[in-house]
């Protein structure tokens, strides 16, 4: 499972690892955000990195820095996709405990119809995911961190 797309936070794809650059306000929030929704600690766990294990066998590096040059740069917006469900549903509501506000409110879509390779029915399939802003000073300057996570079944 390899993230869907990028962050509005600088990231860097390179060697199955992801690199995420935050605002170091807004680092304690992301590295708890991702790390109930990879339900996992860090390693190592202290500023100004934090790595977890994604779903597909590469790494998470999430950097605080302050650099304008690494903040300044935008795309779009982060979606990690996780092998539960449960999952998205835990990390949205720690992320809204931590203060974040709904960008992508926690949702749930109907994806239909999905034809079953194996019995050639058809049948509909469940689409979660949510997607959160975790407000900071730099926002004002278009650095704002937000990060989303999704489950996405294998149909």
């Amino acid at each position: 499972m390899q993230p869907t797309a990028t962050s509005s936070e600088p990231t860097t794809i390179r060697d199955n690892a992801l690199y995420l650059y935050v605002p170091t306000a807004a680092w304690p929030s992301v590295v708890e955000y991702y790390s109930v929704a990879l339900n996992q600690e860090p390693k190592p766990a202290g500023p100004p990195e934090a790595v977890l294990q994604l779903p597909n066998g590469g790494e998470l590096h999430i950097i605080a820095t302050d650099d304008s040059q690494l903040l300044t740069q935008r795309t779009d917006d982060l979606f990690l996709n996780l092998p539960d469900v449960n999952m998205v549903e835990n990390a949205y509501r720690i992320a809204i405990g931590l203060g974040a506000e709904p960008k992508i409110p926690l949702q749930t879509i109907d994806i239909y119809p999905v034809p079953d390779s194996e019995t050639g029915q058809t049948s509909h399939v469940n689409l979660t995911l949510a997607s959160v802003t975790f407000p900071n000073e730099a926002a004002a300057q278009g650095t704002d961190t937000t990060l989303g996570v999704i489950h996405n079944p294998n149909w």
